[in-house]
């Protein structure tokens, strides 16, 4: 099941021609990196076009200020304990800013020279063993240990990048992005940093938790019955119920590896719209749906691929009439 399903599948990044188009650019004098970046650093300062660049085309290096890195740190909630990945991380200001708060940090940079110029930052902070600087591209990274994730490519990069991070990173990860956002993927928090042309946008994410499917819940004092999710991304409706006596499910949302969601129970103790939180632990969701009257229910659910697959409904498949609900 697809967890994030968007209308349009964002393209999967061409990892060879990548590879041969980074050998080909490595090969360029750092004078010209560093006249490419001072002309787009003008132009970007008065409107975000590096996401308009050509997608085979490399973002130049402009340094994020340590005001708005401060505050990237600081949407991403970075601590002692995270790991902080930068997808093309410059001169590592970014990765060195997170160690000094305790974390660890990891930096991926195709330019060989800023990697080189990174380390020695790291050195020269006092932080050089709690970070690390990789060498290669940020498509290829492998990013399934990071808790954050910052981002200053474009929207195109991001978009191409979105697919991976949903696949690797672990549901409650955070991604920050300076001045682009991914595409359909709404973020969860937009904060604006400095004013005029030195503002800058910030996004941030939280990986959702895959849900989607059917699943087959247990509500207290009623009998097993089925919950279908549609998912994209932390966004969820679908129904509650089977057959005809189903019922829509309403504001869902996800958050990390929690889920709330509203439906109308109307049988049973307590009737009305409950307002049901719970939280997945591996393949079972388990939580409280609490009523108009303050009252609380305790359910669980565990997926199942079709209704008539559950192993509640081969088991006592008299639980199920053809028009039954709970």
């Amino acid at each position: 099941m697809n967890r994030f399903r968007t209308k349009t599948r964002p393209r999967e990044p061409d990892k060879g021609n990548r590879a041969s188009m980074h050998r080909r650019r490595e090969r360029k004098s750092s004078m010209s990196r560093r006249i490419v970046g001072a002309m787009m650093a003008t132009v970007v300062s008065g409107m975000e076009c590096v996401g308009q660049l050509p997608p085979e085309a490399d973002p130049p290096y402009i340094p994020t200020s340590l005001a708005v890195l401060d505050v990237m740190l600081e949407m991403a909630s970075v601590a002692s304990g995270d790991t902080v990945y930068d997808l093309g991380s410059g001169d590592g200001r970014i990765v060195i800013r997170a160690a000094e708060r305790g974390a660890r940090g990891v930096g991926t940079e195709y330019d060989l020279e800023l990697v080189e110029r990174s380390r020695a930052n790291a050195d020269s902070a006092g932080v050089g063993e709690s970070v690390e600087f990789v060498h290669g591209d940020v498509f290829e990274a492998d990013v399934r240990s990071a808790t954050v994730v910052t981002l200053y490519l474009g929207a195109e990069f991001n978009r191409r990048l979105r697919p991976r991070l949903l696949e690797q990173l672990r549901p409650g990860s955070r991604i920050v992005s300076h001045g682009f956002h991914m595409g359909d993927w709404e973020p969860d928090s937009v904060r604006n940093v400095g004013t005029g042309a030195a503002r800058a946008t910030l996004y941030a994410w939280v990986v959702p938790a895959d849900v989607g499917g059917f699943w087959s819940i247990v509500i207290e004092g009623r009998e097993t019955t089925v919950l279908e999710f549609d998912q994209s991304f932390q966004k969820i409706d679908g129904s509650l119920g089977r057959a005809s006596r189903t019922v829509p499910i309403a504001a869902g949302e996800i958050t990390g590896d929690s889920v709330e969601f509203e439906a109308v129970l109307a049988e049973g103790r307590g009737r009305g719209v409950f307002r049901f939180e719970g939280r997945l632990d591996g393949g079972r969701l388990a939580g409280v749906a609490r009523g108009p009257d303050g009252g609380a229910l305790a359910w669980h659910a565990v997926r199942f691929t079709d209704p008539s697959r559950s192993p509640e409904w081969r088991d006592a498949p008299d639980r199920f009439p053809p028009d039954g609900m709970p």
